[in-house]
């Protein structure tokens, strides 16, 4: 059940996590092609070493999405995807840590972090404690980055150290919740699979294949005139005995001979 889940999970996130890299190649190379060079054109950036390192940040990024996006397709394999997607989180959580460090040097703004931390819990449906200590270690680094680089004083007066943990509590509020839905989902799932399962089994035991495949690709069968048309009911006696002690080929045949007896 377990092994399941987990492989359900890993298919999951890849279905998510695909459009989700094209949407952010695309704001990655706009940035870098167009507003980065606008910004230094017109002297808004450019006065401060952060700004040198924003247009190499837009590169990571396009390059990180871009390799996600050319390497994901040529995997088939779970343990594959699930290596992929763990690389993907590593590398999300460092590359948008930068940015939060960056971003708070030069704005006092997370809200780009913030964004990125509830986006690898909502959309990584992945199994297991990665995701969550992935999220905690990315708020710890980003807070020691900060300290180091901006002194940390305006860190902790202005409340946004405060902010920052209590968004890392929800987040990991939030998984729990979303992977207890996940579950919950996958347990709903496999259950009208089991009873789908169930349905046409009973289906193709009561109708010809072909009637029943045609009822379950359509809701209906449609109807065909026979000219002649014969109902038999046949009762025969000591057949219940008989077809509790004799293999199923077996029973068959004996229906297939008397039944056959009348097709003349």
């Amino acid at each position: 059940h377990g092994t399941d889940f987990e492989r359900w999970l890993i298919a999951r996130s890849f279905r998510m996590v695909v459009p989700l890299c094209r949407l952010g190649l695309l704001v990655a190379m706009l940035m870098l092609l167009v507003v980065d060079p606008l910004l230094f054109a017109n002297g808004t950036w450019g006065d401060r070493p952060q700004h040198r390192q924003l247009p190499v940040w837009h590169a990571a990024a396009a390059l990180y999405f871009a390799v996600f996006l050319l390497y994901a397709p040529r995997l088939a394999g779970h343990r594959a995807r699930k290596a992929c997607l763990a690389w993907c989180m590593a590398l999300g959580a460092a590359l948008f840590t930068w940015f939060g460090s960056l971003s708070w040097v030069l704005s006092g703004d997370m809200s780009t972090y913030a964004i990125f931390l509830l986006t690898m819990v909502c959309v990584f449906s992945y199994p297991g404690a990665l995701r969550r200590a992935l999220g905690v270690a990315s708020t710890a680094a980003l807070s020691a980055s900060i300290l180091w680089f901006d002194g940390g004083s305006v860190f902790f007066t202005s409340g946004a150290a405060f902010n920052l943990a209590a968004l890392t509590v929800v987040a990991l509020l939030l998984d729990a919740y979303l992977m207890a839905m996940n579950r919950a989902l996958f347990d709903e799932k496999r259950l009208v699979e089991h009873e789908r399962a169930r349905a046409d089994a009973v289906l193709f035991n009561a109708l010809p294949m072909s009637i029943a495949n045609e009822l379950k690709r359509n809701n209906a069968v449609a109807t065909r005139r026979h000219e002649r048309v014969c109902v038999l009911f046949i009762d025969i006696v000591g057949f219940t005995r008989y077809a509790a002690e004799h293999p199923p080929d077996a029973v068959l045949q004996v229906l297939d001979t008397v039944f056959s007896a009348f097709d003349t």
